[in-house]
């Protein structure tokens, strides 16, 4: 009886002492602001290939490159042609990378082509990749004797070979300026009639030689009588 009691007085303390601190908390509640900062934990995958490439252009030139016909990377020349790109995420396989460019004046360089077996965790690096002079013609048909002129930009200080091929062909050469501009004017004379085409290819001071250019065609009409001109009298390069 007695043991009936005292278990009734313990059970009746603890609910009192209970719902004592249940009060004391609800009187004296306080917000806390909690603040935890998650790593981002990416999770493992494939070691992609990376791809670096680098050459020379034309100062300021316009720099593509294309991975089976897909433009990955667009970039601009230095003040001295060169360019360089590095490629951080390459997929695994046999690829080929387009390499072009476009002078200050929309004209095309000559492009390089590159065939790259990449593998898994690699680092190709493919370097002096020289693309060729851009070329322009101004005038599309002229008179036998007619002066032509070719020109375009390429590595400041370079020598710039130009072919011109019809039924025979010939070389002429020139130094691209300090902003890689060069232009030769060709006597048409030395060339004689026909339908002629040209393209232009550098070197520079160390031998490192270009992709030739893109071509570009123009026409030598025979002499003329309705013209005035006489080409017996202009004396050929």
């Amino acid at each position: 009886m007695i043991m009936g009691r005292s278990r009734n007085i313990v059970s009746a303390l603890f609910v009192t002492l209970f719902l004592g601190v249940a009060g004391i908390a609800d009187a004296d509640t306080q917000n806390v602001s909690v603040t935890a900062t998650v790593p981002t934990v990416t999770p493992p995958g494939p070691n992609l290939p990376i791809v670096q490439l680098s050459g020379i252009a034309a100062p300021g030139a316009t720099v593509t490159v294309a991975r089976d016909g897909t433009l990955v990377a667009t970039l601009t020349a230095g003040a001295g042609a060169d360019y360089s790109v590095i490629l951080g995420s390459e997929p695994v396989g046999q690829h080929e990378y387009l390499m072009s460019a476009s002078d200050g004046n929309g004209g095309l360089l000559g492009s390089q082509t590159l065939a790259l077996n990449l593998q898994s965790g690699s680092t190709t690096i493919v370097s002096g990749i020289f693309l060729g002079p851009s070329i322009r013609v101004n005038k599309s048909s002229v008179q036998l004797g007619d002066p032509i002129t070719l020109s375009g930009q390429t590595a400041p200080g370079s020598d710039v070979t130009i072919t011109v091929t019809s039924t025979q062909t010939q070389d002429f050469t020139v130094s691209a300026t300090s902003d890689g501009t060069w232009t030769r004017v060709v006597n048409t004379q030395s060339v004689g009639t026909g339908q002629h085409s040209a393209k232009a290819r550098a070197i520079t001071s160390d031998n490192t030689i270009s992709a030739f250019s893109p071509s570009v065609g123009f026409m030598v009409n025979p002499f003329d009588p309705a013209t005035g001109k006489f080409p017996s009298a202009i004396t050929p390069d």
